[in-house]
């Protein structure tokens, strides 16, 4: 499994801890650390000191992506999971990917339940311990979309075919998963078995980026022949549209003038939802 290393020395014990926790122990942890300023680099050292599974690289800084693929090009196993550094794993989570493997020999991305940080007791939606999915952008809708740290994938398959882009800052790995979901089956595991933490410094939903540099630029939505990827992917460039309105005038207009598709109709109730959450989570 590979885990990017930036500025998490607060959860990257926690990280690591609940790969060396799994129930499943025949595996490689490499820890690629992306020319962090803090002290996550000597706590990678340390951990690698002591258990011979971890291996450890160290690189300037390059972003998540170069870091990913840095992770990829030492990674030795058949099968590559990826967990960020300010995420952590029950102890089941890998043993749920060995079992699905045995029973889908031949799909080649696996990807399981998740929640978040502020949320607890999610229950999964479906009782099967495993099953292909049919309709992978009805279940991105429903808020069971392929996310980073509950992924498994074929190795030669993410090696040979879909690097991460590293031109992209934002939504480079909704990039790789929606090339490979069109390639491949994807296998859902329903079980919560990953937590992603909001609110830690390097989450993705506390940095506004450059739009140019954000998956939205250059997808060509008038392309998208599937209406339920089309929705999907709506949804992504309002979320984008939200974060920009009003505060980045510049970036918000720069964003809209990008667009390839008349979808503004829905941003104000959108923008209001949004803004109805925030108020939500401050005052409840």
């Amino acid at each position: 499994m590979i885990v990017p290393v930036y500025k998490v020395e607060k959860y990257l014990p926690e990280c690591i801890e609940s790969v060396l926790a799994q129930t499943f122990t025949d595996f490689e942890l490499i820890l690629v650390d992306d020319g962090s300023p803090d002290n996550s680099g000597a706590i990678c050292d340390a951990y690698a000191a002591r258990d011979s599974r971890i291996r450890v690289f160290h690189k300037p800084n390059g972003g998540v992506s170069s870091a990913r693929n840095l992770g990829l090009d030492h990674a030795r196993g058949e099968w590559i999971a990826l967990l960020d550094g300010d995420d952590f794993w029950l102890p089941n989570h890998l043993d749920n990917f060995s079992r699905a493997i045995d029973q889908f020999p031949q799909a080649k991305v696996f990807y399981t339940g998740y929640t978040n940080s502020r949320i607890r007791n999610f229950k999964p939606i479906r009782s099967l311990f495993a099953f292909r999915v049919e309709d992978y952008w009805a279940l991105a809708l429903n808020g069971t979309a392929i996310w980073t740290s509950c992924v498994c994938v074929y190795a030669s398959v993410i090696k040979n075919r879909a690097w991460f882009r590293t031109d992209l800052t934002h939504g480079e790995d909704l990039d790789i998963w929606r090339r490979l979901v069109k390639e491949h089956d994807a296998i859902m595991i329903p079980e919560v078995t990953a937590v992603y933490r909001i609110g830690s410094e390097n989450s993705a939903v506390r940095k506004v980026p450059l739009p140019q540099k954000t998956i939205i630029w250059d997808l060509n939505f008038s392309k998208m022949s599937d209406e339920k990827e089309l929705l999907y992917f709506t949804r992504i460039y309002y979320g984008f549209l939200f974060r920009y309105f009003p505060l980045h005038l510049i970036l918000f207009f720069r964003l809209l003038r990008k667009k390839r598709f008349r979808a503004l109709s829905g941003f104000p109730l959108f923008w209001l939802e949004m803004n109805l959450q925030r108020l939500k989570r401050r005052f409840l």
